[in-house]
Parts: C-alpha cells; sequence; structure tokens
C-alpha cells in the first residue's frame, strides 16, 4: 500500500484559469498529455464562469483522466479566484500556473517533473518562450545569472523582475501563508509572484524552458485596450502588494531577497503609474496618477521613498506632474497609439 501510495503521490500541480476558451483550451491541456509525467501531476482547469464550450471541453479531459484532471465551474470572480481555488485544492508538492490560452513544452515535462520530484527548493525558475501570433517568432526569455544546485535567496543575483511564467513555487509555502490573490481583478499574477516570494528561503534553476507565453491575441490584458479597460486593477494590486510587504516586517529580509522583493514592488508600481498614462480621457488619467501617489506618500512612505529610484516616477513628482503629457506621448508609441 505504501509503494502504491508513493507512486501516485502528484508532484505538479498545475492551475489553468478558463475563461470563454473554447478555442484555446483543447490546445492547452494537450500539451500536458505526456504519458512518463500524467501519474505524477494534477491539473485543475478552472472555469470561471465562461458561457461558451470551455467547461465542456474541460469535462472531456475530466472524464478520460479522471485521476489528472479536475474540471471545476465556479461563478466569475476573475483570475484571482482561480488561483485562490486552486492552491487551496492542491496536494502537488510543486504548483505552477498557466493561462487557458498559453501552453507548456511538452517535450521538456519529463526532465521537469523528474527535476521536481527530486528537489526541495522554495523557489524554481526556468526559462520560458514568448510566442509572437502576428509576427510568427519565438523568443526564449532566461533569467540571468543560471546556476545549478539549490541557493538561499538571501545569497543570489540576478537582474530579471521575476514574472509567473518562469516560475514554480512549493505548494506547502502558498498554503501555509493563508493569504488571497484579489478576487475581481486583472494583472493578479503579479500577486502571486510576491506572494510566491515572501516567506521563500531557497531557489534553484530548470535550464529548459517549460512555459509558452501567447502574445498579440486580440482582447489580451496586456494590449492597450486591456489596459485601458482594467487600468485601476493595476494600481489596486499595487496596493496589496505594498501590504503584504509591510504586514511581513520590512526590517526581517535580508541581501538578494529584500532586493528581490523590493524589486517587484517597483515592477508593479512603474506599471501602475504607466497604465494611467494609457487613458484616453489625459485629464482624468493625470488627476487619478496624482491621487494613487498622494495616497502612497501617507499610507506606504517606505516604498514612497524606494520608488524614487524609478526614474519616471522621480521625474513626475520632481515637476508636479508637469512631465506627464510628455511621458504619456513617448509611452503610447510603444503601442503604436494617440
Amino acid at each position: 500500500i505504501l509503494s502504491r501510495r508513493k507512486i501516485m503521490e502528484k508532484i505538479l500541480t498545475i492551475s489553468i484559469a478558463s475563461y470563454n476558451i473554447e478555442k484555446f483550451i483543447r490546445n492547452t491541456v494537450d500539451s500536458l498529455l505526456v504519458p512518463q509525467i500524467l501519474d505524477k501531476i494534477e491539473v485543475f482547469i478552472v472555469d470561471d464562469g465562461s458561457v461558451d464550450n470551455t467547461l465542456k471541453i474541460a469535462r472531456e479531459y475530466e472524464k478520460k483522466y479522471p485521476n489528472i484532471f479536475h474540471a471545476v465551474h465556479k461563478d466569475n470572480g476573475g483570475y484571482g479566484s482561480t488561483v485562490n481555488y486552486s492552491i487551496s485544492h492542491a496536494t502537488g508538492k510543486y504548483f505552477k500556473l498557466l493561462d487557458g490560452d498559453d501552453w507548456f513544452c511538452s517535450e521538456n515535462l519529463i526532465e521537469f517533473v523528474t527535476f521536481l520530484e527530486k528537489q526541495n527548493a522554495d523557489i524554481v525558475l526556468s526559462p520560458y518562450k514568448q510566442v509572437f501570433v502576428k509576427e510568427e517568432k519565438e523568443v526564449i526569455s532566461r533569467p540571468e545569472n543560471f546556476f545549478e544546485g539549490t541557493k538561499k535567496l538571501t545569497d543570489v543575483s540576478f537582474e530579471n523582475v521575476l514574472v509567473m511564467h518562469c516560475l514554480c513555487t512549493k505548494t506547502k509555502l502558498l498554503q501555509e501563508q493563508k493569504k488571497k490573490i484579489t478576487e475581481h481583478c486583472f494583472y493578479t499574477d503579479y500577486e502571486f509572484v510576491f506572494l510566491s516570494l515572501l516567506r521563500a528561503e531557497t531557489i534553484t534553476h530548470f535550464k529548459l524552458p517549460v512555459y509558452c507565453y501567447q502574445l498579440g491575441v486580440e482582447g489580451q490584458s496586456v494590449s492597450i485596450e486591456g489596459i485601458r479597460k482594467h487600468y485601476f486593477d493595476k494600481s489596486k494590486v499595487a496596493n496589496q502588494i505594498y501590504n503584504w510587504y509591510r504586514e511581513n516586517n520590512p526590517d526581517s529580509y535580508q541581501g538578494f531577497h529584500k532586493k528581490l522583493l523590493l524589486r517587484e514592488i517597483l515592477g508593479i508600481t512603474n506599471d501602475a503609474y504607466c497604465a494611467y498614462m494609457t487613458l484616453e480621457n489625459v485629464k482624468i488619467g493625470k488627476k487619478e496618477l496624482i491621487d494613487f501617489d498622494k495616497n502612497m506618500k501617507k499610507e506606504f512612505p517606505e516604498i514612497y521613498k524606494e520608488t524614487m529610484s524609478v526614474k519616471k516616477i522621480r521625474l513626475l513628482r520632481e515637476t508636479h506632474f508637469l512631465a506627464f503629457h510628455y511621458l504619456r506621448k513617448r509611452y503610447l508609441k510603444v503601442f503604436g497609439s494617440n
């Protein structure tokens, strides 16, 4: 019985956020169908109140692979709600996110799961592919300063701002914190990354790409249209991250661990500022950005001070936000928008 239980233990839990993605979900799930590691993974396909055939397709996989795929239907609660569900129900040793319109590199999954089976690091980083649909090209993004073995998070050093695509986290680390990702909100993958790093102590690298991140799809939240529609969510996520950082006593963090957490904070803060610059109603965008900045200075003075290291933010403050129009014009050039 013990040997059988050991064989059936799950090494990796994969959470697939699924909302009206019937045209993508088969490709996403099929990328996980690698026979050699199927018994070692569990996959939650969390249907977030879809009105198309997403749930129906998910249930097909659950019926065919009942001990691997779990089709979950819930009322619409946003990306964070799908992550919260999967974390609370996960039994795998490690936990990784997969968006319903992306996929994993099937050819590397056997080696990846085998690697995780032997690991005990809190965080496992891996390269990921950025797949540009319109340009029909792929770019591999690699965490810098690759190293073998496991190191303390206080001692390593690299320049990357970590994103969820390169991240795999020990499940126990997420569950023990009992924190919830913000629901009914976009861009909460920032929260997942920050939550993973808050209590992590050790980190390692896996050398091959695991995640394939699809870019250039119409309606994505990273498009200019998506940012304009959900611009306020970035500041909402930023404030949640500020709260988590303060609750966990910033003075307790040392070395590169603190540097890494602050880098993530600067990343979401910069993105929040830029989001206000995308608004077509420039007057509203500027006013709400000033309000966000004032609130940060009042409620999170230590973070306000740290964000002065971001050139764009410092320029805005030093010019009393007169530089808003200039920076907005430069930022929108990236999207080819007015």
